[in-house]
């Protein structure tokens, strides 16, 4: 009975088709009857497939996304690598002017640049390890300076680097002067920040904001290097001197870059 079906419906199909090949105008309506089934039988077909494609033009779109992206943070980098650059350049041209400054301010006094390489890991020595910029030789006893001022002197000089001890630290002695009333005192470092003038006469005036300077005495720096200003004073009628508590001039913490006195050399050591 099964397999009789199926031959009468195979052989009607065949029919149907043989009409429709005439094109015939009557045809038409039987053509759509036929074609609505057959087109709900192929719903159920034709929605898996679109969602394989949907979800191939998603992933699609997703890498494309993902390597835009990729390339965009690449972008970022080079821009803040470039960025940080011309920052740099930026600091050094700044330093450049300053020291141009104070070469125009002074120029008595010879200067070569010199880069901070390290800090001496010793505590209980405060000192700095620089090498020149330029082909110059330092020599121990020369100054070294900012644009803001005294930062210390060189107590070891190697062919291509020197030591230099910092006028923070306690072993260091800086003749000075206040620059408005000339009174004269012996500036020290301290296990701090901040450095003190000792040995002020009493009968000398010294006042807060005063900025103090290298006199020269003795003749281990040059004279009128600012060495920093008085914040505080300390006075006792039953001592001989009185003294001062002095803020440097320059910003030890995160030295880059400073200047060489290679013109003056200190008077002990000729």
């Amino acid at each position: 009975m099964r397999e009789w079906l199926t031959s009468l419906i195979i052989v009607a199909l065949v029919g149907i088709i043989i009409l429709f090949s005439f094109n015939l105008p009557q045809m038409h309506s039987v053509s759509n009857l036929l074609q609505q089934p057959f087109s709900i039988l192929m719903v159920p077909m034709s929605g898996p497939a679109e969602g394989i494609s949907s979800l191939t033009r998603t992933l699609e779109q997703a890498g494309s996304l993902q390597a835009e992206n990729a390339a965009l943070r690449e972008q970022i980098g080079a821009l803040e690598a470039e960025v940080a650059r011309l920052q740099e350049l930026g600091r050094e041209n700044q330093s450049l002017r300053e020291q141009l400054r104070l070469q125009q301010s002074d120029p008595t006094l010879q200067r070569t640049p010199a880069r901070v390489i390290a800090q001496d890991p010793n505590s209980l020595l405060r000192s700095l390890i620089i090498v020149p910029q330029r082909e110059e030789q330092l020599r121990e006893g020369m100054t070294v300076v900012t644009a803001a001022g005294l930062v210390g002197r060189v107590v070891q000089a190697n062919p291509s680097s020197a030591k230099v001890l910092l006028i923070t630290d306690t072993t260091s002695a800086v003749t000075a002067m206040d620059q408005e009333t000339r009174a004269n005192g012996v500036v020290v470092g301290q296990r701090g920040p901040l450095l003190l003038m000792r040995y002020i006469s009493q009968g000398d005036v010294v006042r807060p904001g005063d900025l103090v300077l290298t006199s020269g005495v003795g003749g281990i720096f040059p004279e009128g290097i600012p060495i920093g200003r008085i914040v505080s004073i300390s006075r006792r009628d039953v001592d001989l001197y009185q003294q001062a508590v002095i803020e440097p001039a320059v910003e030890f913490d995160g030295l880059e870059r400073v200047l060489v006195v290679t013109n003056y050399v200190p008077l002990r050591l000729e």
